[in-house]
This record gives C-alpha cells, sequence and structure tokens, in this order.
C-alpha cells in the first residue's frame, strides 16, 4: 500500500513494514519534494545533507537504512530510506516552505495507515481462519482444492 501523495508531480517512494508497524520512506524523495527539485538534485541535496549531519555525528545518518525500492526504469535498487520520526527531523533542518504541508501530510497519512494496516491484517486473519474451518468440515473441498493447484503448477 503506498500513501497517497499530495505533491502529485514528485515521486515518494515508501514502503510499510506490518512487523514493526513502520513506514520507511526514501530519503532522495524527501529532499526533492521539500527543495522543489528533480531527483538529481534531491539526490545531491541528500549527500550533501548526510554529510554534514555525519561530521556531526548525528544519529540520522548513523542509524540509516537501506531498503530496496523500485526505480524509474522499473529495476529494484538499494536506496537510503528514514521512518517517521527521521523524516520529522529532516523536515526540521530543511528550510522549505513545503515542509509544514508536508509534516501535516505525513502526520495524517501515519495515524490514518497503523489503523487501516491493522483492520486488513484483522481482516485476513478472520478470512483465513473461515476459510480452514470451512475446509476442514468438508474435506472433499480440500481435496478438489489440491487437484486444482496441481494443475496450474503443471
Amino acid at each position: 500500500m503506498q500513501p497517497n501523495n499530495p505533491f502529485a508531480n514528485k515521486q515518494l517512494r515508501s514502503l510499510y513494514d506490518p512487523t514493526a508497524e513502520k513506514w520507511w520512506f526514501s530519503a532522495v524523495d524527501i529532499c526533492a519534494i521539500l527543495t522543489d527539485s528533480n531527483y538529481e538534485t534531491g539526490r545531491k541535496y541528500w549527500k550533501k545533507i548526510k554529510f554534514d549531519l555525519s561530521t556531526k555525528q548525528n544519529q540520522v545518518v548513523t542509524k540509516s537504512n537501506q531498503l530496496k525500492m523500485p526505480a524509474q526504469d522499473g529495476k529494484y535498487y538499494f536506496t537510503e530510506v528514514l521512518d517517521t520520526k527521521e523524516v520529522i527531523y529532516l523536515i526540521q533542518i530543511i528550510p522549505s516552505p513545503k515542509a509544514e504541508p508536508f509534516r501535516l501530510w505525513l502526520a495524517d497519512m501515519v495515524a490514518n495507515s497503523t489503523i487501516a494496516e491493522k483492520l486488513l491484517i484483522e481482516a485476513g486473519e478472520t478470512c483465513a481462519k473461515q476459510i480452514a474451518e470451512d475446509y476442514m468440515k468438508d474435506p472433499q473441498k480440500l481435496a478438489a482444492r489440491h487437484v486444482i493447484t496441481k494443475r496450474r503448477l503443471v
């Protein structure tokens, strides 16, 4: 599930980790949005911020993670990502008129997505339990399903 990006002309790559209940956002994309620039300029801006923060031994840089995210060419590459707390810190250090609208969108998206993700997970678990109960009540359904699955694999 990708969050709805209010900055429609800009790409914002993100991933949700349901086990940790965390969103991860591309640091480069955030820099590009806040500086109102293209990907290359955002990448250079992130590189400069990262260097400045690493000289101060800031934890945002020392703790930064990399995840594979899709690029414009459709391939997946390792990209530096930040969680929501780190994104808020990044928003605070980048002077931009888009910082406040971005922060408000982020807070709304994270608050709503956590609830939505929990509801989806619970609905999925309920559905899986119901299917398992149905198959246990009627073993012929399970056997028929096994035959159908075997046909698809062959």
